[in-house]
């Protein structure tokens, strides 16, 4: 610590031992703050550097990503376009008149399973009343009356409606939805017992158009058939040939198609 010493001529300046060797090495100091100093900016300016050589990289990885997802969706549109040919080729190698016809048979398949739980009610009663809400819940106390007489239960969730546009001069065939094939199967293995009551009413499966075009033309070939043919006549009776086709039922299956068509 530097101490004033008066002197009658002059103040002269007093410095301990160890103020000398602190003054000794402020050069030094200097030179290391200094030296520091230029280290921390050049630290600085790296840091900057790298700040930004970051940024840009992490520009060009969202550009990367950008291109890689073009990519991805052009692979992509190429797989699909690659697979659509290959099906096309494999198509082109199988086609047949068979093949090409298998999309109405799949629909007609369909088709019969989806009415493989109806069945459809002939020759019952029109109601009398106006109202349509009172006409189907009547309609549906029938059906299930004569689900009754089957000595089958008519299911809660089993729907009935009438076919057709009403006529004074007909009976409208009523169909009848049931939850299950069984039920319907059901309905149509005990319908006898409606037939040999002879009430006139009968129960047959819901049939497709397919279906009953086919029975429509059998009729017709069978007609012809016994119009021509008189050793049919003659010889051989109907049940001989395993047809079901008596004046009366033939009338009534044609009464059927014509209903439901």
């Amino acid at each position: 610590m530097a101490q004033e010493v008066p002197s009658p001529s002059r103040a002269t300046m007093y410095f301990c031992p160890e103020c000398k060797k602190s003054i000794k090495k402020l050069p030094q100091l200097q030179n290391k703050v200094q030296k520091t100093e230029e280290e921390l900016k050049e630290t600085k300016e790296q840091g900057d550097t790298t700040v930004k050589n970051l940024e840009e990289l992490k520009i060009e990885v969202d550009s990367l990503k950008g291109s890689v997802e073009q990519i991805r969706k052009e692979n992509d549109e190429i797989r699909k376009e690659i697979t659509l040919k290959k099906l096309e080729m494999k198509v082109e190698t199988i086609k047949t008149p068979e093949v090409t016809n298998i999309e109405p048979a799949l629909f007609e398949l369909e088709e019969r399973r989806r009415r493989a739980t109806n069945v459809l009610i002939f020759s019952v009663e029109e109601s009398g009343k106006d109202n349509m809400q009172e006409k189907a819940k009547e309609d549906q106390g029938k059906v299930a009356g004569l689900f009754s007489k089957m000595n089958l239960r008519l299911p809660e969730m089993a729907k009935v409606y009438r076919l057709a546009k009403e006529r004074a001069d007909r009976k409208r065939p009523l169909k009848v939805i049931l939850p299950t094939k069984e039920e319907a199967l059901s309905a149509l293995k005990y319908r006898k017992v409606l037939e040999e009551n002879q009430t006139g009413i009968y129960i047959k499966s819901d049939q497709t158009e397919v279906q009953r075009k086919f029975l429509k033309k059998l009729l017709a070939e069978l007609e012809k058939l016994k119009a021509e043919e008189t050793w049919l006549k003659e010889s051989m009776s109907d049940s001989l040939i395993h047809i079901e086709a008596h004046t009366a039922k033939t009338a009534k299956i044609k009464k059927e198609v014509v209903y439901v068509s």
